[in-house]
């Protein structure tokens, strides 16, 4: 590694497998050794075909991870991967924000290991069964009351009732169907949900069809036109409404632009064609009101349309227990300690907004049952303090949660929030009433990619009269 500190270093599989090589050799677990090459191959892939290292790599990787829409601690983990591997050929001075400071390997433990999502649930399941913890399978539950009195029924012990200290709604959401999209012509077979057809090819073993046509660019249709690919089908077109993708970018990446699949945007299903099996289905352009454009359809033979059309929190229950719902989210507005509007019922996941990644699942759950575990330990609510709205205006759909208690919250309290359109070069800026707190510059936000930001509480209890938190979207 004896080069010029300016020279620029060509970057190839070998070099990279080296530096691998040498974390082996000083006892990195095959866990930390499997992430760094994830992570490195990555960057790789991402360079220009030159492969060329210099100083402005770092800052590169870092904009182009963003744009993909890599959650910060996945981001700040790659950097952290890739500043040791510049320590490693000797150009510390190229390392991301730290022009003179030498970072150690990243930690191991800040490394999350790549799950597939047998692996990520098995991890749950064993925490349950080391903790003793009971549970119900085959188990519906009907009803829930405000008085925390839940009815539920199964096949060995019939209808039975529970009063719960607390409770914890975690039910999901469901996909949306094809009844509610209103799509004339007849009920052939060969319509599936992304979601249904999904679990066909990978846990039952069954092909839907062989030539494809997706409606809607949520991520489980973006990932099931790669798998049906992969599988052998041809997936033709996938098409949706809006002028936007509804999935993450990376996935659209991955899963469309390097299969070469057309994705159309501002296109629907107008007429679906075939009596007992699909097929093919006619596809027009839309309006800016989402009306069919006249002249502008086209059609598409195919035996299976898989539809992506967006994802309904499961909140029947939620709603006959009286729970306040948010409109916007079709889920229950909760609290900095992720409490619905009735005390001692919390909220968190699906049921609570739709989520793109598994990760701030599960931080939503673990918080929720934490302040479920502190609910029922306290045995009553505690008193209301100082509560502070948050108030999602100019591009911002909404908030989670919607009212925080900064006397009650964490030290850090992590607010999510989708945009209700695609923004570039723009600024997501947070008010405290009337004064700007946070401005934080964005080459790109999407409504199919969550955003966060983080407020702290040493800061909110600086601003005792605080009655207004406003987030919005601004030009840069």
């Amino acid at each position: 590694m004896r080069k010029e500190k300016t020279k620029k270093i060509h970057l190839t599989y070998e070099l990279i497998e080296s530096f691998l090589e040498e974390l082996d050799r000083t006892s990195h677990s095959p866990g930390s050794v499997k992430a760094y090459r994830t992570a490195l191959r990555a960057l790789y892939e991402s360079m220009p075909h030159e492969k060329l290292l210099d100083t402005t790599t770092a800052q590169a990787w870092r904009e182009y991870l963003e744009s993909q829409g890599y959650a910060p601690r996945t981001i700040r983990s790659r950097l952290s991967m890739l500043n040791s591997f510049l320590h490693y050929l000797g150009r510390g001075e190229w390392q991301f924000d730290q022009p003179s400071v030498q970072l150690p390997v990243a930690p191991e433990d800040d490394i999350q290991p790549e799950l597939t999502r047998p692996e990520y649930a098995g991890r749950f399941i064993d925490q349950v069964l080391e903790l003793g913890i009971e549970y119900k399978l085959h188990t519906m539950v009907m009803d829930i009351q405000a008085d925390k009195v839940v009815t539920a029924m199964n096949r060995e012990e019939g209808m039975f009732q529970i009063q719960a200290g607390a409770v914890i709604l975690a039910m999901g959401c469901r996909e949306r169907s094809r009844g509610a999209l209103n799509i004339p012509g007849y009920r052939p077979a060969g319509i599936y949900s992304a979601g249904t057809a999904q679990r066909l090819v990978n846990m039952e073993g069954f092909m839907p069809g062989r030539e494809v046509v997706i409606l809607g660019s949520g991520d489980i249709g973006l990932i099931m036109a790669r798998r049906m690919t992969l599988e052998g089908a041809r997936v033709k077109v996938v098409a949706e409404l809006m002028p936007y993708s509804g999935g993450l970018k990376r996935n659209i990446v991955q899963c469309l632009d390097d299969y070469g699949i057309p994705l159309k945007l501002s296109h629907t299903v107008v007429e679906v064609k075939g009596k007992e099996r699909l097929e093919g289905i006619t596809l027009a352009q839309v309006d800016e009101k989402n009306r069919p454009i006249p002249g502008t359809e086209e059609e598409y033979s195919c035996d299976t349309l898989l539809l992506s059309v967006g994802l309904i929190p499961e909140n029947e229950l939620s709603g006959g227990m009286g729970v306040d719902m948010n409109p916007v989210t079709s889920g229950p507005r909760v609290n900095e300690r992720m409490e619905t509007s009735i005390e001692g019922v919390f909220a968190c996941g699906n049921v609570l907004h739709v989520h793109d990644l598994v990760d701030f699942v599960s931080e939503e759950a673990a918080a929720a049952g934490r302040n479920a575990a502190r609910y029922i330990r306290n045995g009553k609510a505690e008193s209301k303090g100082h509560v502070v709205t948050l108030n999602p205006v100019q591009g911002v759909r909404y908030t989670v949660p919607c009212t925080i208690d900064p006397e009650k919250m964490d030290d850090t309290q992590i607010v999510r929030f989708r945009v209700g359109n695609v923004y570039k070069k723009c600024t997501i800026g947070v008010y405290f009433d009337e004064e700007l707190i946070i401005s934080r510059k964005r080459p790109v936000v999407a409504p199919g990619e969550m955003e966060e930001i983080k407020l702290e509480k040493a800061k909110l209890l600086q601003y005792p009269d605080l009655k207004t938190i406003t987030i919005k979207i601004e030009e840069a």
